[in-house]
């Protein structure tokens, strides 16, 4: 997968998923893609934000999973979530 970006091993980075486990994406090729940057990420409290207003029942999971494929940094905003 790093290679097919074009990212040098040793690179700090994880692999991500677009649509996270826990809103229900997949570990499909097609939901994952490497992440450059700090450990853990920041996208990792966006993603832990959503699961608990889904699971809550103030967001849809479809919401939900919509918004953070289109643009995680601006998901929770998109929702109403703050």
């Amino acid at each position: 997968m790093y290679k097919a970006y074009g990212i040098a091993s040793g690179t700090v980075s994880e692999l991500d998923h677009l649509v996270p486990l826990e809103l229900g994406g997949a570990n499909d090729v097609a939901n994952l893609w490497p992440e450059i940057g700090k450990l853990p990420n920041p996208k990792d409290k966006v993603e832990n934000d959503l699961r608990e207003e889904v699971c809550s029942g103030k967001v849809s999971l479809a919401a939900a999973q919509k918004a953070i494929a289109a643009d995680w940094m601006t998901a929770e905003a998109q929702l109403g979530v703050s």
